[in-house]
């Protein structure tokens, strides 16, 4: 079982090509990790190359799927989820410390974002969105991109924003059962058109609507009602206030 793409790799010497069935799973368009036009090539060459040696491969996005197939014509498409077991009997937090913070800051209606603060964020979008409704709060959780750490510094400047860390993934469903509305403020790029965020599946499983930018596989739920996106603040200010 292969999880994405590595450079350094001769997939044609990997012995397992060679003995066993092999399954290659794609959950990212990884040349797109990179703004460099030679690396995105040499990381294009490296994705043919593994696909067209997998037995089988796992495609987690549409536009994965359609990319993969041309390589191997065992690809499959297998979109993200959750374990929805988890999601009811919510195990609370441990720590006495953090769960009162929590609900404090949850006194009001919460706006949540859960998982990497990363390059993906289009935090211009972000910031407008926080200073143009005061009357909610933000609450975001999870690992920090150091690349991103400039970018949330500045929204924690503001008074209806706050970010707790990274939690055990094992109370992220008594965290979300304290938020109104989980948001997925995604750039529009190649990187998040192909994109299948597991934080869309987190935050239904949990109950919770959700207000995320147009990315092709968050648009597809948009019918259920409990989805709605948003290509701008004004719209996605509008939607939050809906929704929550």
């Amino acid at each position: 079982w292969l999880q994405g793409i590595d450079v350094s790799i001769d997939y044609n010497e990997i012995p397992a090509f060679k003995k066993y069935k092999t399954i290659l799973d794609i959950s990212d368009s990884f040349p797109d990790f990179s703004s460099n036009p030679e690396v995105k090539q040499r990381i294009e060459m490296k994705e043919k190359e593994a696909a067209e040696k997998a037995s089988i491969v796992l495609a987690a996005s549409d536009m994965l799927y359609c990319k993969f197939k041309k390589y191997n014509p065992n690809t499959f498409l297998v979109r993200n989820g959750v374990d929805f077991q988890q999601y009811r009997s919510l195990t609370m937090a441990p720590d006495a410390e953090l769960a009162e913070k929590i609900d404090r800051i949850c006194s009001s209606r919460v706006i949540g974002y859960q998982g990497v603060i990363s390059k993906r964020i289009d935090f211009d979008l972000l910031e407008a969105v926080i200073k143009n409704s005061p009357e909610l709060t933000f609450l975001f959780l999870g690992m920090v991109d150091i690349r991103t750490r400039k970018r949330l510094n500045i929204l924690s400047r503001e008074r209806n924003f706050h970010y707790i860390g990274a939690i055990n993934h094992f109370i992220l469903p008594w965290v979300l059962s304290k938020i109104d509305v989980g948001i997925i403020p995604f750039k529009i790029n190649d990187l998040t058109m192909a994109t299948n965020p597991i934080k869309l599946y987190e935050y239904l499983a949990a109950g919770k609507p959700v207000v995320a930018t147009p990315i092709p596989e968050v648009l597809r739920y948009e019918s259920w009602g409990i989805v709605r996106t948003a290509g701008d603040a004004v719209s996605f200010v509008r939607g939050l206030r809906e929704m929550a």
